[in-house]
């Protein structure tokens, strides 16, 4: 990237490449998955674009549906370490439905619900 863009640049560049005075239809359809068949995504956009007597227009869309991939889905983060007074502890999520976990004194975690509540 130095030999273009200087010394200056660090890591990396980024091109934006416009369409100028497009005409036509262009429609891309995209579904991907992780290597463990889950977190599945489709995406789809459409570029239309129309040139008359004084200018162009072009009208671009895209819809993109994502699944999910929970943390406890992996075998490398299912449970995630923590170190505390008698060595590592699984802590868990910082998120569940219901509430969030806090780890007050870094041994045993805490739930409580969005009004900061306790749930037993």
């Amino acid at each position: 990237a130095s030999a273009v863009y200087g010394t200056d640049a660090v890591a990396g560049v980024v091109n934006i490449i416009l369409k100028d005075n497009f005409e036509g239809l262009d429609m891309n359809l995209n579904t991907a998955m992780s290597g463990e068949g889950d977190a599945e995504e489709s995406s789809f956009d459409v570029t239309l674009g129309s040139s008359f007597d004084r200018g162009n227009v072009v009208i671009g869309m895209q819809y993109t549906d994502r699944g999910e991939a929970s943390q406890g889905d992996r075998d490398f983060s299912t449970c995630p370490l923590a170190e505390g007074a008698n060595g590592l502890y699984c802590t868990g999520s910082s998120y569940n439905e219901g509430g969030h976990i806090w780890n007050g004194n870094g041994e045993k975690g805490k739930t409580v619900n969005a009004k900061g509540e306790d749930i037993e």
